[in-house]
């Protein structure tokens, strides 16, 4: 995967099958959940579902959440093709 020197990434992208490291992107505070999940929807092709989960609170963040992404590390995994 390309490094990236403009900004450390704070999201990471794991294929829940292999436990691989996939992306990766960075995110400021200022994206809704709804927004976050729209874009992964967009990023992910394959017909699969994923998690969202903030490392820094062991929280998993849902699409019908309301507000916005706080700072912090999270993680997305998919589950892999139904």
């Amino acid at each position: 995967m390309p490094q990236v020197t403009l900004a450390t990434r704070n999201v990471f992208v794991y294929d829940g099958t292999t436990g691989a490291l996939v992306g990766g992107c960075r995110q400021f505070g200022t994206t809704s959940i709804a927004e976050f999940f729209f874009s992964l929807r967009l990023f992910i092709v394959a017909p699969t579902d994923f998690q969202l989960f903030h490392a820094e609170t062991n929280q998993y963040i849902t699409a019908d959440q309301q507000g916005n992404l706080q700072l912090g590390t999270y993680i997305v995994c998919s589950l892999g093709i139904p």
